[in-house]
């Protein structure tokens, strides 16, 4: 049996991170649909012809602003285009930054092993937190205006959420999930997630960094939650197959110093990684040299 994948890619910075993870993915068995945001430099043209056996699909370029409902929608648009390309058995979401740990033999056999399960971060207190719970309680409505950089139209939107708090309640009638963003779900779950389009939008549409809430969200309304990768003490990153070191960093950047603990790890992917200086570009360098031996 061939297990095929499609790999989704959002990437707004580190080229030459870029172009190692196309090369590492690039396998006759997997498809690749790469996002680069509008804001970035980076061109498409310098990243389509890096995979020689893997079809790559270049997306529409969104601006999008960090913890805004665009990120939300770019998902689902990376989702849907997969679908409609598809089938596939797994769906990969990485970011540019993201890196495989194992070689793609080993990643194709490790999903086959288990195929049917999904590999979706849920984190059971992260959405008893008011801190959570703010970001799709209430509207957001000027949150992709913004970003990161809160300034006086962030200063506006606190206002109207105080304004909004004693008469609104979006979230009446749903179970929330919440954990990591990065996720390898089946075949089957992508094409619910992508007919289930318009429920994400309407009660995900204008809320907060809700990349890490909205997939986990439908999950627990459907049937694919009985085939989660869960088991007790089982850390969020390891349930969707990521290493994620929140610990050191938000998330903190790999060294080469992480190498033999990386190698060593049940994860097959690791967030995140870097070319930017010296000991991250190192460690990149060898994860690459092992897997393309």
């Amino acid at each position: 049996m061939t297990v095929k994948f499609a790999y989704l890619i959002i990437a707004h910075t580190e080229p030459d991170m870029l172009k190692a993870l196309l090369r590492c993915l690039d396998d006759e068995r997997n498809d690749i649909f790469l996002h680069i945001d509008a804001k970035s430099p980076m061109r498409y043209e310098d990243f389509q012809a890096i995979p020689r056996r893997s079809k790559i699909t270049v997306m529409p370029r969104l601006d999008i602003q960090w913890g805004g409902s665009s990120l939300v929608r770019l998902e689902m648009d990376l989702l849907e285009a997969a679908v409609r390309q598809g089938p596939y058995d797994y769906y990969h979401l990485l970011s540019g930054q993201d890196f495989p740990l194992r070689s793609q033999d080993e990643i194709h056999a490790f999903f086959e092993a288990r195929n049917g399960t999904e590999f979706v971060s849920i984190e059971e207190e992260k959405t008893k937190k008011p801190s959570i719970q703010w970001r799709y309680r209430y509207y957001h409505w000027l949150k992709d205006f913004y970003g990161r950089k809160k300034g006086l139209v962030g200063h506006l939107e606190d206002v109207l959420i105080a304004l909004q708090k004693p008469f609104v309640r979006r979230d009446r009638n749903c179970v929330y999930g919440g954990g990591h963003q990065w996720f390898s779900i089946t075949g089957a779950f992508a094409e619910y997630a992508a007919a289930h389009r318009d429920w994400v939008r309407k009660r995900f549409r204008f809320t907060y960094c809700c990349d890490e809430i909205f997939l986990q969200t439908l999950l627990l309304q459907s049937p694919f939650q009985e085939n989660l990768n869960r088991a007790p003490d089982m850390p969020g990153c390891l349930q969707c197959a990521r290493m994620i070191d929140w610990d050191r960093g938000g998330p903190y950047t790999f060294t080469i110093d992480d190498l033999d603990m990386l190698l060593a790890s049940p994860a097959l992917f690791a967030r995140k990684l870097s070319m930017a200086n010296g000991p991250c570009r190192q460690l990149t360098e060898a994860l690459e040299d092992r897997i393309a031996r």
